[in-house]
């Protein structure tokens, strides 16, 4: 639940509006000036925007240190047939993750919740892959007959314009650019014989780098004006 009206008053408009980010501003800037509409209002309701997307990325890193949890430690035993026997637990655990982080990037969220889920998925695909002993290999076996994971990531990609499946493709952290590690993802999961749609994925972030690539040769005057 996000903050109430009297909590968002007590704040004062200019700690609101110096914790939105710089689109959210000029966003905001674009609404006010043609509707003259109540200024601090607005602010209100971006602000506390910005709170609730914030619990919600909250939620999703959890989603993902849990998968870790369930695939690493909560089943973990001496005896290989205990983790046999609870490997389908598991498995459908992270399952509800992955639908749970599915649902909270649905099309009207903004692009960076969607950035934030798909970066989510891609480290609980990762978790499943590299999960040990007998719970692992049970878990990878049951993953070899559901696409959830790589399914969630496309639902999440469809929703998403060809400008900012490029800006996904093209963004990086300490660990490197997500195209690149999305498709180191595909190569294990390929490996394993799971997540075949997986190669969707990456056609979807393709797809982007192609536009970018045609756009170039427009600038370069071969489809200019």
């Amino acid at each position: 639940m996000g903050p109430s009206i009297s909590q968002l008053q007590a704040l004062g408009i200019h700690t609101m509006i110096d914790a939105l980010d710089e689109r959210t501003v000029r966003t905001l800037l674009r609404e006010l000036a043609p509707k003259a509409v109540d200024g601090y209002g607005t602010v209100c309701v971006c602000y506390e925007k910005l709170i609730e997307d914030e619990r919600k990325r909250k939620a999703r890193r959890k989603h993902a240190g849990d998968s870790w949890y369930v695939l690493n430690k909560k089943y973990k035993s001496s005896r290989g047939s205990v983790e046999y026997e609870r490997a389908y637990d598991a498995k459908e655990e992270v399952d509800a993750y992955i639908a749970s982080i599915e649902k909270q990037a649905h099309p009207d969220t903004s692009y960076g919740t969607k950035k934030s889920a798909l970066e989510t998925l891609r480290r609980i695909g990762k978790s499943i892959m590299l999960a040990p002993s007998t719970l692992g290999h049970e878990v990878i076996k049951h993953m070899q007959e559901d696409d959830a994971l790589p399914n969630a990531m496309i639902s999440i990609l469809e929703s998403m314009s060809v400008d900012e499946r490029l800006r996904l493709a093209d963004s990086s952290d300490e660990k490197g650019c997500f195209y690149d590690r999305v498709g180191e993802l595909v190569a294990d999961a390929d490996d394993l014989c799971i997540f075949e749609e997986l190669s969707s994925v990456v056609e979807l972030l393709d797809g982007a780098v192609g536009s970018e690539e045609a756009g170039d040769g427009g600038e370069d005057g071969s489809d200019g004006e």
